[in-house]
């Protein structure tokens, strides 16, 4: 039911964590999406080999937009489909740099450019000093496809470095220089 029906989603607050499972069942996160982000719903997405399976890695409220909603909108109002446009570009953009992050030559690199895209990509427009407390290391860890010990190893090496704090109120980013 409600894939047919909706043609994107807007996260009002918290963070989506795209994923996709592939024939064995075993999950690849693709995507953080954060306050003001677009995430697309594709029902070829939600079918067929490689299946989507999203979750909220924090609290979060979505709102879905219907198809004959967009299809209405477009007919009236180019202003509108500008809008869209420019957030699908973001949404791609982020996905790419994420992607990126990923190739990074170690773990450590990895680490560092996810900290970096994260804080520039999570809320449109907007640079974050601060993660959201409620993104959890194993979260970040499944974006990058490293083990959540590796991942805590690496988060500890930045943090004796100087460049990230980690407070109950979410991972600090000190000196961004250092993120690379």
């Amino acid at each position: 039911g409600w894939v047919e029906r909706h043609a994107f989603g807007l996260v009002r607050r918290g963070v989506l964590i795209r994923q996709r499972l592939d024939e064995t069942g075993a999950a690849i996160a693709v995507d953080a999406a954060g306050p003001g982000c677009m995430f697309p719903i594709d029902p070829a997405r939600h079918s067929g080999a490689s299946v989507a399976c999203d979750y909220a890695a924090t609290d979060l409220i979505v709102c879905l937009c219907p198809v004959r909603v967009v299809d209405d909108v477009l007919n009236e109002s180019s202003t509108v489909g500008r809008d869209l446009l420019a957030l699908q570009a973001y949404a791609l953009d982020r996905v790419e740099r994420l992607a990126q992050s990923r190739g990074a030559r170690n773990t450590r690199k990895r680490v560092a450019s996810l900290l970096k895209v994260l804080s520039e990509t999570l809320s449109p427009s907007r640079v974050r000093d601060r993660l959201p407390p409620g993104l959890q290391q194993r979260d970040m860890a499944k974006l990058l496809g490293i083990r959540h010990e590796s991942f805590c190893r690496a988060l500890r090496e930045l943090e004796q470095d100087g460049v990230i704090v980690r407070e109950p109120s979410g991972i600090a980013i000190v000196q961004r220089a250092g993120l690379g």
